[in-house]
């Protein structure tokens, strides 16, 4: 049997009794598949998930056998599967949907361990002095997320990553400091070089939003650099209607972001 989604809190007053009932569904669909390396090894001891789609309905996580089988047991619908376990030296496989039907067997999930076959390295710098502890991402649209690489003291990096096009990027905020843009990087061996700087916030972009005359408190404002080196930045104006973005030297493009009711969005203009 299976239980069931849960439901909201409820705020006991003073001498009141709430009844609660619980409901256990059968678990009549079962759902297997392998967890394989890139290779065609099996891999044992894998954490396989469920998650039903639009429900707060889950699963225990099942791990795979000798063989790397897992077999889990559902309630018809859809659900999110995937695989909790990190393997070194392989990129994780991404989540997939089964549609799982009322009392029949869903066969071949399976998940694959890419191997990681290359590595992206490179320095992050902050006004060209080494940083040490700021984290790196990495994101591809098969393998997902890797978010777990900080610099080290010389502000070294390396991520290790299977063969694809990679966007990578610095995921710390230094103050005082803008942060580097992403880069695009093609793996298919070691990618060398591929550096981050974080420049000086050490100019200014003020102004005010306006709508017939009067200042517009809570407008969004944003400011992206023309050259794409740096993220942009953003923030929002005050009860007087003024904005100040901090940015680094260089040309950018300022815009609003919000719209106001009855009125055109004004274009963006550049400094």
């Amino acid at each position: 049997f299976h239980t069931g989604p849960s439901r909201p809190g409820v705020w006991l007053t003073d001498g009141q009794t709430v009844n609660l009932d619980f409901v256990y569904t059968p678990d009549d669909s079962l759902l297997t598949g392998r967890v394989l390396g890139s290779d065609g090894s099996p891999k044992v001891g894998v954490y396989v998930w469920a998650n039903k789609v639009g429900t707060g309905e889950q699963n225990f996580w099942v791990s795979t056998n000798a063989s790397g089988h897992y077999t889990m047991s559902l309630t018809a619908g859809t659900w999110y599967v995937g695989v909790a376990t990190s393997l070194p030296g392989y990129a994780k496989p991404p989540t997939q949907v089964a549609r799982v039907p009322a009392s029949q067997t869903v066969r071949g999930v399976d998940f694959i361990y890419a191997q990681n076959s290359g590595s992206i390295s490179g320095r992050v710098t902050q006004g060209g002095t080494p940083v040490a502890g700021v984290y790196l991402w990495a994101y591809n649209p098969i393998y997902g997320w890797y978010s777990n690489v900080t610099t080290d003291n010389n502000g070294n990096y390396t991520l290790r990553l299977p063969s694809g096009i990679w966007s990578v990027g610095a995921n710390t905020s230094l103050s005082g400091f803008a942060t580097p843009a992403s880069q695009m990087v093609v793996v298919s061996s070691d990618v060398t070089a591929i550096d981050f700087d974080y420049l000086a916030a050490d100019r200014t972009i003020s102004g005010m939003v306006r709508a017939r005359g009067s200042p517009r408190a809570g407008v969004w404002v944003g400011a992206n650099r023309a050259d794409g080196v740096t993220v942009g930045t953003r923030t929002s104006t005050d009860a007087s209607g003024t904005y100040t973005l901090a940015v680094p030297a260089g040309i950018w493009s300022v815009y609003v972001s919000s719209d106001l009711n009855g009125y055109v969005r004004p274009s963006s203009q550049r400094v």
